[in-house]
């Protein structure tokens, strides 16, 4: 829909009119689309990560029944740009961005060092910044202002 083509700008506009979105969307981040879609995608999953399911399991000849299965995601495979993605890290890279590191307050430019000791961000200290709608540290942290998935 983001086109550019005038069809789909006088179908956006007329949407946003018919359900009185006009300006509500007009401060969200791009990335918090990725995060809308993982939430919906994953509904699913984090209800059985909540509730469990019964499984009639057979382990060494021997049936179990209604064991309950609680689905244990450990980590996700991602390239670099999707880690930053999923976790609301500014994705460029440049010497004006605060800090490169997605893990840890280590500023730009010192990165070079491999002996640098910084302490680590946590998903926490996030989003309590995004709970208090904190753009400033986050920038300063560089971070966007995203709700993730679980918010």
């Amino acid at each position: 829909m983001n086109s550019g083509h005038a069809d789909s700008t006088r179908f956006c506009a007329q949407l946003s009119h018919d359900e009185g979105l006009i300006g509500v969307y007009s401060n969200i981040h791009p990335s918090q689309d990725l995060h809308a879609m993982i939430s919906h995608v994953l509904k699913g999953l984090v209800q059985l990560q909540k509730t469990g399911f019964k499984w009639d399991l057979m382990y060494k000849g021997k049936l179990y029944k209604d064991v309950t299965m609680i689905p244990y995601v450990a980590f996700l495979r991602v390239d670099t740009k999707e880690a930053d993605l999923f976790c609301g890290k500014y994705t460029n890279r440049n010497k004006h961005v605060k800090q490169l590191c997605r893990e840890c307050y280590c500023p730009t430019d010192k990165t070079n060092n491999h002996l640098a000791n910084y302490k680590a961000k946590t998903q926490q200290q996030i989003a309590t910044l995004v709970l208090r709608k904190d753009e400033k540290q986050l920038q300063l942290m560089s971070q966007q202002y995203i709700k993730n998935v679980n918010s």
